[in-house]
């Protein structure tokens, strides 16, 4: 620097220099720290090393950082990196270091650098301690053959144990207490016992070897193929011994010279040897004899699992005592079998399966993401030599299965690759296998897809996702698709622009937790975390996330959905530090209303409402509901005052969100003395709501009819829409449904799925193509069903009080009553007449017939002698529209015939468009 003031004459030239100097930007020594940060690992060194050198590299990256950032943002960039730093310090941790790693970033609190540094220094120094102890107490190993001899000079046998009689300074083989298993005598072991024990051979391994090809396979085989290897030898002196050795045994025969690090000497037997070994006696006539049997470890990873001790709390118990029976009862014999008995019928109760080879065994299938805390599933399998049972596991896997697909796929290769090893093995037995292996695979989640090929639930996916993203996603960060990567991009430009520039990022279809942390998850991916920098911010600078729940199936698990995401502690943490405590919560009118029917969305939705305001306030937070209603009474429609006054108790606490969609914008806000008209009644109906809230059912007993009204409406309504085999085609002949494409309206697809189907038919074109036939189905249909079956079991006074005192019963049976005084029995039959061909002409009979059913059970609940009695201005306006409706009903009817015989003719087309338009005007709450 001073070399590069000596051009300089003057003290504010020099200044003007140093100042030019150090205000440049250094983004090339900036890129490249990032990169060092990146690349940065512990690897050999020690903790004060690692964090040292980690220490230095962010510091110089942070002065330049901070460098460029006025002085009053420094303190918020100082906080993010202080985390920044703590967490890529722990991250880049040497594996040794994972329990005290995972302990510190799963703390409720998280700690500061410095506390991580202290904690990791004592974690450091006990594992060097442990480390010296082990080397202090590690045996260092021998050959075998000299074990064996116990001739190895330079041996500490004041560290050697006799797993005989527990004692030491000798082993077993020298042990003066050591008993034979077979004679019982003293002073030898039974391979020293002078009675050689007979070889005994049962006879299942008898007819196991002679049945090999007598099983009958499942019905979904794969095949293992056969090794290259197998060609046929003779068994000899050599292989035989080297069966009784196998390959990964160690034995204590003289010419055998492998190195263990274990101070017995006595055969390592694996028990997968033995089912071999058992097998092939049979056939070959072969001796063997039985030796002890004595734990002993190997060097690596051992799958088995090997139980040193008792778990702790657990008693031992005293080794020198014995039971003794102080009164018996005549007659118990049998009790032990009958106790096995009811062991058995209880766990065949519970779902598990007995083996049928061996009969103590029982197990449990389909164990797919089964562990509750890491959600690892679960591989299972069994290897057979014909009959014979001579391998089996049941290990959790490594990785979580995102589905039990998956799941079983990663378990067919595991199997896969053990039968590889076995042919190989069975080679080098002498055994040779000219047919492939088949490798029979219990794929039961790909039945279930190939069921349903659009849609299927996994039943676990929940948590595995909650566990995935809670946990994984920044060690093992995905890579994105295109579709997630204009998502992410979408959130830069709102961070860009800052958060209130987009409002609620609502979810459409969500069913559970993991919807809504998906989507924070890409926020904070996005860094909407810090977007207040560059716009003016929401609180927090994200945005809100809404989840939107559709179908009856959603809006009954929405509580427990909204449960489990504020049992979170992240979430709920993240709620209450950027949202002010406040969760919104939508509720969709439309898609349940055409899942089951009108009056069953409406008593679903009001439950769901009332179990979402419970688990919001189980957790101290506050919720806005967000109606998602659309013009149509069947898409959740009508009076708007009404509509918030029959809202559940509680549900309206000083904030309300509704949509206004399609004509009732134009309607409701098209002039500003309207606009101002509609916005007072929101104000006066939320407040209202708020101060004096709706009163509750009166009684359980009303609770208990709405269900039964609701059970029996949702069977009828789905039993005429989605079980009728002759509905799909008489709505599409009945009504212009096909012809609504013609339009150049509305924002989206006619249809979610390129496939037919009413499921997959959008609400508004279901809604829209009834109300042009004037028979306005999706509004009545079931309803007169399900009033119909509760008045028949004498209900009826019941639920006329149920219609005079309960405000959401009330508008509920108002709003039906009004659908109903606007369809056209009529109308209706003259369309059927001539559109719909003779077959199912009949279909339309039978629903005219439910819609005076509807009708009649609506009047006796509400007490009228004809519809909409209580609002003559409503029914005035009807009346006033029917000279205007009738003909261009009967025009839409004739272009309908027309054009369906010639689809080219344009002006058909235009004309048909105008009687479209003409009779939605008419009906005015057409979608």
């Amino acid at each position: 620097i001073v070399l590069n003031l000596r051009p300089y004459k003057s003290a504010r030239d020099m200044w003007e220099y140093l100042k030019k100097v150090c205000t440049q930007s250094n983004n090339a020594r900036q890129l490249l720290l990032e990169f060092e940060l990146v690349q940065f690992s512990q690897d050999s060194s020690t903790i004060e090393e690692f964090y040292s050198g980690f220490s230095n590299l962010l510091t110089e990256y942070k002065d330049i950082i901070y460098a460029s950032v006025s002085s009053d943002r420094l303190k918020a960039i100082q906080d993010v990196h202080e985390v920044t730093k703590r967490d890529q310090f722990l991250m880049k941790l040497g594996t040794e270091f994972e329990p005290i790693r995972s302990s510190l970033m799963n703390r409720e609190s998280p700690p500061s650098s410095d506390d991580c540094l202290g904690e990791l220094l004592r974690e450091e120094r006990l594992l060097t301690r442990a480390s010296l102890e082990q080397q202090q107490n590690r045996v260092t190993p021998v050959l075998m053959a000299y074990v064996a001899r116990g001739k190895f000079k330079h041996r500490d046998m004041s560290r050697m144990q006799c797993y005989s009689c527990k004692g030491f300074g000798h082993m077993a083989e020298e042990c003066p207490r050591k008993i034979c298993n077979y004679c019982k005598k003293s002073s030898h072991v039974i391979k020293e016992c002078p009675t050689r024990p007979p070889c005994k051979i049962g006879p299942n391994y008898v007819a196991a070897a002679a049945s090999a090809s007598s099983s009958a396979p499942p019905s979904i085989p794969f095949q293992v193929p056969a090794s290259p290897n197998s060609s046929q030898t003779h068994i000899t002196l050599e292989t035989i011994q080297q069966m009784v050795i196998s390959a990964l045994g160690i034995s204590d025969v003289f010419d055998w010279h492998k190195k263990l690090g274990h101070p017995n000497s006595n055969v390592l037997q694996h028990l997968l040897n033995s089912g071999l070994l058992g097998n092939k006696t049979p056939t070959s006539s072969w001796s063997l004899h039985q030796m002890d049997v004595k734990n002993a470890f190997l060097h690596g990873d051992l799958k088995e699992d090997i139980y040193m001790k008792l778990p702790s709390g657990m008693p031992l118990p005293p080794v020198d005592f014995v039971c003794k029976l102080k009164r018996s009862l005549y007659g118990l014999k049998q009790a032990p079998r009958a106790w096995l008995d009811k062991f058995r019928r209880t766990l065949l109760d519970f779902s598990f399966s007995q083996s049928q080879y061996d009969a103590p065994l029982f197990f449990y299938k389909s164990i797919v993401a089964g562990c509750p805390d890491s959600r690892l599933s679960t591989t299972g399998w069994c290897i057979f030599i014909g009959d014979a049972l001579i391998s089996w596991k049941c290990k959790k896997q490594d990785c979580v299965s995102k589905s039990s697909t998956e799941a079983e796929y990663r378990a067919m290769s595991a199997a896969c690759s053990e039968i590889v090893w076995l042919r190989d093995l069975l080679v080098e037995l002498g055994i040779s296998q000219s047919q492939p292996t088949p490798l029979h695979g219990d794929n039961t989640s790909a039945i279930q897809i190939a069921a349903n090929p659009v849609y299927h639930e996994h039943t676990k996916h929940i948590d595995v996702d909650c566990h995935y993203i809670l946990t994984l996603y920044y060690i093992f960060p995905p890579k994105v698709a295109p579709d997630v990567k204009e998502v992410l991009d979408t959130f830069r430009v709102a961070a860009t622009l800052g958060s209130d520039s987009l409002g609620a990022y609502v979810i459409s279809m969500a069913s559970n937790a993991s919807d809504v942390l998906a989507v924070e998850l890409l926020q904070k991916d996005a860094r909407l975390a810090v977007a207040g920098e560059l716009g003016r911010p929401c609180p927090g600078g994200t945005l809100r996330v809404v989840p939107l729940f559709e179908t009856v199936k959603d809006l009954r698990e929405a509580g427990s959905a909204i449960r489990k995401l504020l049992s979170i502690d992240w979430y709920r943490n993240h709620i209450i530090k950027n949202h002010n405590g406040h969760q919104e919560v939508m509720v969709g009118y439309s898609d349940s209303g055409k899942d089951a029917g009108r009056f069953t969305a409406a008593w679903e939705l009001y439950k769901a409402q009332e179990d979402v305001v419970a688990a919001c306030n189980e957790y101290g937070i506050k919720v806005t509901l967000f109606h998602g209603r659309g013009g149509s009474i069947g898409r959740g429609g009508g009076p708007t005052y009404l509509a918030i006054q029959s809202q559940p108790p509680g549900s309206v606490m000083g904030t309300l969100r509704s949509t206004e969609q399609g004509e009732m914008v134009q309607a409701k806000f098209g002039l500003p003395q309207i606009a101002v008209r509609q916005l007072e009644i929101y104000t006066t109906a939320v407040l209202l709501a708020t101060l004096r809230p709706p009163i509750h059912p009166r009684e359980q007993k009303w609770r208990n009819l709405m269900d039964d009204i609701s059970k029996i409406s949702c069977n009828s309504y789905r039993s005429t829409v989605y079980e009728n085999p002759e509905f799909l085609a008489y709505f599409q002949e009945a009504t212009p449904q096909a012809e609504l494409g013609y339009l150049n309206i509305g924002s989206r697809p006619t249809r979610r799925k390129s496939s037919v189907g009413i499921g997959h038919l959008r609400a508004i074109p279901w809604i829209f193509a009834w109300t042009q036939t004037r028979f306005v189905l999706p509004a009545w249909l079931g309803v007169g069903a399900g009033l119909k079956g509760v008045c028949e079991k004498g209900h009826t006074e019941d639920l006329r009080a149920m219609y005079k005192e309960w405000p959401f019963f009330q508008s509920t049976i108002d709003l039906i009553e009004m659908v109903i005084g606007k369809a056209d029995i009529p109308i209706a039959k003259h369309y059927d007449e001539v559109l719909v061909s003779e077959k199912r002409q009949q279909l339309g009979v039978e629903l005219r017939r439910e819609l005076l059913t509807a009708e009649e059970f609506v009047l006796s609940v509400t007490g009228h002698e004809k519809l909409s009695e209580n609002n003559r201005s409503l029914r005035r306006l009807i009346e006033s529209r029917l000279p205007y409706l009738n003909p261009m009903n009967m025009l839409q009817v004739e272009i309908l015939k027309r054009l369906r015989h010639d689809d080219d003719n344009n002006k058909l087309r235009d004309a048909l468009l105008i009687t479209i338009n003409g009779i939605a005007a008419g009906m005015r709450n057409t979608g």
